[in-house]
Order: structure tokens, then C-alpha cells, then sequence
């Protein structure tokens, strides 16, 4: 069995949007290459973002400094 602690996770909150912006470019680009465009990539931006997390919507992986 792995020792490692598991990762605390928290809903995302308006000092990640830059974050959840990247990880959405990550995403949409990794479903893209497998044939499966799911997002238009031009409408993610820092508005597009923002409104998931202002709803609670993105859950975040806090690294060691919960951040």
C-alpha cells in the first residue's frame, strides 16, 4: 500500500483563476488530441473560469503550503 498522504482537495476560489485557466487550456488540448474537442479554447479565458468558481463549481488540489 502507498504511505503517501492523500491530497487536500478544496473548491477553488478567485485567487485560482489563473490556475483553472491553464489546467482548462491543458484539458481542452488534451481532449483535442484525442479527437474529442470538447471546449471551444477561444472562449476560456479569466470570465469563462471565473464564473465556475464564483458557483463552487472547480474542486483544486492544494499542494504541501495549501496553495
Amino acid at each position: 500500500m502507498d504511505s503517501e498522504e492523500p491530497p487536500n482537495v478544496r473548491v477553488a476560489c478567485s485567487g485560482d483563476i489563473d490556475e483553472v485557466v491553464r489546467l482548462m487550456h491543458d484539458a481542452a488540448a488534451w481532449m483535442s488530441a484525442k479527437g474529442t474537442p470538447a471546449w471551444d479554447v477561444a472562449r476560456i479565458d479569466r470570465t469563462f473560469a471565473e464564473t465556475f468558481v464564483l458557483r463552487s463549481e472547480l474542486l483544486g488540489i492544494a499542494s504541501e503550503n495549501g496553495k
